[in-house]
């Protein structure tokens, strides 16, 4: 009677049939399994060892049954016997091969029976195409995967594994009557570029195959398209200016565009424009001078993004300008006006333009020297304004006085009569000036603190003089107006002030007319303990580089030490033909993108640049350099 080998052989049939074996569907011939029988002939005191676990039985002849098998497959167990001879210890390890339904029989003293050799097992070799794979993001490819099999009907199952993030290919099963598969390779639509290595796994039974598919996920493509409507003219007149939209198609364009015209005729300029990322519609300026001559031309729109860049033709007219039309300029003022001896007279203007655009310039005449104003200037776009005529205290003649106005070529003119009565006789009274100052004011070492000064007047009507003393920082002298009775001063101390008590005394002066005040100044220390100066620095090209008729984003980094504000940022000393706007950097950013564009006239040459970077009280000054050239 065969033992059951239910322990050990099965574990042993188990590591066997599925060591590294994927599970698979249920393979034909599963419903004819026969357990296979072992015979083993031994020394009866020998110990027996089947695939390293030591068998119970005991005697000289021991016999196995294993789990059932399936049929037409040959399975292998190593055997190890160990024994006494001659007071030596023997041990013989041996390979056993069996099969499903048959008996196999050893001697482990003598030689080995087995059973018949089965016929040799079917393979299969995995083949994929020698090509590198070429995938675009966003894109498919269908690849064929091929076994060549050799007397092997079983279905074969193909796993994909190290694949790139982004790219997938699912896994499939050749079956069995066939010999290739398609299965399709995917990219997404972002996915990093670069070559890569696909391991590929073919498995059947016991067979696994291995090979190599070769990828490459090539960059994705920029475009940066700009859309005109068909037949797209641009006209203009000389003197004027007219707005062109700006409209860009974008992809996979991730930074700001810049945008520049070419092949300009003489006469016309168009300001570069720089579009923020993400933004695909703007406009530009175009602008003639009055001197342009009419005519047709065909000039270029570049919008250049990175390292791409894309250029369209677009009609421009330059149209004849339309025939000057004639200036009129009439004049409004009053007809007569009442005046008194020793008192100003205020005349008001007010002309009516017509084609005349530019500032008027109003001059009189018929006004004695004494009383005689500057000249009037009524801006572009206004129409009216004041000017004051001063009456001698003598005066006892009425005046006729001719307003003259000129603007562009127009002209007009006309007359105000003024009536002038004698001034009242006044009794002098005598003149008086009081001053009212705080008594004390405070103000730390190194700061400043502001001091209102008012001016009391009895009979004083000119300017006054206003002078200080008693201050290492000395407060320059100010003239106080006739129409004012109030100054404002700022008391600054130094650093290196000491704390205490000093006097400022403030000097009053119209003419013979006097007054005195004293302002007590208390300067007390700083704690340094808690002051710490703010420090700015700034991180940006030591050169930014233009060409003529083009505009560049330079990025800025601010860096900010003890500073919490928004930092402004000034330049000074930019070359003729550049602009570099100002900007202020908010409280809340560290970096922004400075717009530096250069004119199509600007001379080829470097210049060094100063920015000086502001936030409250704290100031920094670096240095750059601006390099034009074709």
């Amino acid at each position: 009677m065969y033992a059951r080998l239910s322990t050990v052989f099965s574990g042993i049939l188990c590591a066997a049939l599925l060591a590294g074996t994927p599970l698979q569907a249920r393979q034909p011939g599963d419903d004819n399994k026969q357990p296979a029988n072992v015979v083993i002939h031994l020394p009866a005191d020998a110990e027996l060892y089947i695939e390293g676990i030591k068998s119970k039985q005991v005697g000289a002849t021991r016999e196995f049954e294993t789990p059932a098998l399936r049929p037409g497959k040959v399975f292998t167990y190593n055997l190890k016997a160990v024994w006494k001879e001659d007071g030596k210890e023997v041990v013989k390890q041996l390979k056993v091969k069996v099969e499903a339904g048959k008996t196999t029989k050893i001697d482990v003293t003598k030689e080995i029976v087995e059973a018949p050799p089965p016929p040799p097992p079917g393979s299969y070799k995995l083949e994929l195409p020698n090509k590198v794979l070429t995938l675009a993001p966003g894109g498919k490819q269908v690849v064929t995967v091929r076994v060549q099999r050799d007397n092997f009907k079983e279905p074969v199952k193909v796993t994909f594994h190290d694949l790139p993030a982004g790219v997938q290919i699912k896994e499939a099963l050749i079956p069995a009557d066939k010999d290739a598969i398609d299965v399709e390779v995917a990219a997404a639509d972002k996915v990093e570029s670069g070559p890569a290595s696909v391991r590929v796994e073919a498995c059947a039974g016991k067979v696994l195959e291995r090979s190599v598919l070769k990828l490459l996920v090539e960059k994705p493509t920029s475009i940066l398209t700009i859309k005109l409507a068909p037949d797209s003219v641009v006209r203009v007149r000389p003197g004027a200016e007219v707005r062109v939209p700006l409209n860009l198609q974008l992809k996979n364009i991730d930074g700001p565009v810049s945008i520049r015209f070419a092949n300009l005729p003489d006469g016309v300029t168009v300001q570069p424009v720089t579009l923020p990322a993400g933004k695909t519609a703007g406009e530009a300026t175009v602008a003639a001078s009055k001197s342009t001559a009419p005519g047709d031309a065909k000039i270029q729109i570049v919008a250049t993004s990175g390292d791409v860049t894309n250029r369209v033709e677009l009609k421009l007219v330059v149209e004849k300008p339309d025939a000057p039309k004639r200036a009129i300029l009439s004049l409004d003022v009053p007809a007569r006006l009442d005046g008194e001896a020793g008192k100003p007279v205020t005349i008001a203007v007010k002309v009516t333009r017509e084609n005349v655009e530019g500032p008027i310039t109003v001059t009189f005449e018929g006004v004695p020297d004494i009383g005689k104003p500057a000249e009037l200037v009524i801006p572009a776009g206004k129409d009216t304004g004041t000017f004051s005529l001063a009456i001698a205290k003598d005066a006892k003649k009425d005046l006729e006085v001719k307003v003259l106005a000129k603007g562009g070529d127009g002209k007009a003119e006309g007359t105000v009569k003024i009536a002038i009565s004698p001034a009242p006789i006044v009794i002098d009274k005598p003149a008086k000036l009081k001053l009212d100052v705080p008594p004390t004011v405070e103000v730390l070492a190194g700061g400043t603190a502001p001091v209102t000064i008012k001016i009391i007047r009895e009979n004083v009507e000119g300017p006054i003089e206003l002078s200080f003393q008693g201050l290492t920082n000395r407060l320059p002298n100010l003239t106080i107006p006739a129409d004012k009775s109030e100054a404002n001063v700022e008391i600054s101390m130094a650093s290196t002030s000491e704390p205490g008590t000093t006097d400022i005394k403030v000097s009053a002066s119209s003419g013979s007319v006097k007054a005195e005040a004293v302002v007590k100044v208390t300067v007390k220390a700083v704690d340094k303990a808690v002051t710490k100066a703010g420090k700015i620095t700034l991180s940006m090209p030591e050169v930014l580089k233009l060409m003529p008729g083009a505009g560049k984003l330079f990025p800025v980094k601010v860096l900010r030490e003890g500073v919490e504000g928004p930092v402004k940022l000034e330049f000074s000393g930019v070359p003729e033909g550049v602009i570099v706007k100002e900007v202020t950097v908010p409280a809340d950013k560290t970096q922004l993108y400075l717009e530096v564009s250069a004119a199509s006239t600007a001379p080829d040459g470097e210049a060094e640049v100063k920015v000086t970077a502001s936030s409250n009280k704290v100031k920094n000054e670096f240095a750059f350099k601006i390099k034009v050239a074709k």
